[in-house]
């Protein structure tokens, strides 16, 4: 069936309406999505140095507490486990603090280069998009 006329431009003008309108869906998805990565990565790099002073200096604060707010941050990562870049770099960054929390409740002094390693492929993920 072929459409002439006016009913022919006011179809084009509907389809391209709906393409457009879904593509700036998309594009804003995609761009929340980064930001709320980005957001993570950022958070995740402060709670690191944090708990990096925290264990060179012991009176500066309480390694598990940052621990706990570390804790969430994985939990945040989980959330966005569609991507399988992320989910990875999320799974090494949960084992790496969970190593040091294992070595903070032992007394023993914490590695931390698997947990930086972890935050900075965690950002280098995220930087990916």
């Amino acid at each position: 069936m072929l459409i002439r006329g006016r009913g022919a431009g006011r179809v084009v003008v509907a389809v391209v309406a709906v393409l457009l309108v879904g593509g700036c869906a998309q594009a804003e998805e995609v761009r929340d999505r980064a930001v709320g990565c980005g957001k993570l990565a950022v958070a995740t790099a402060k709670l690191i140095d944090e708990l990096e002073r925290t264990v060179r200096d012991p009176a500066s604060g309480d390694p598990n507490e940052v621990l706990d707010g570390l804790d969430k941050e994985v939990d945040n990562v989980q959330r966005y486990s569609g991507d399988a870049d992320l989910a990875k770099a999320g799974k090494k960054l949960a084992d790496a603090a969970q190593d040091v929390r294992d070595a903070v409740d032992q007394g023993r002094a914490p590695d931390l280069a698997p947990l930086r390693d972890a935050g900075a492929e965690l950002t280098k993920v995220c930087a990916k998009g």
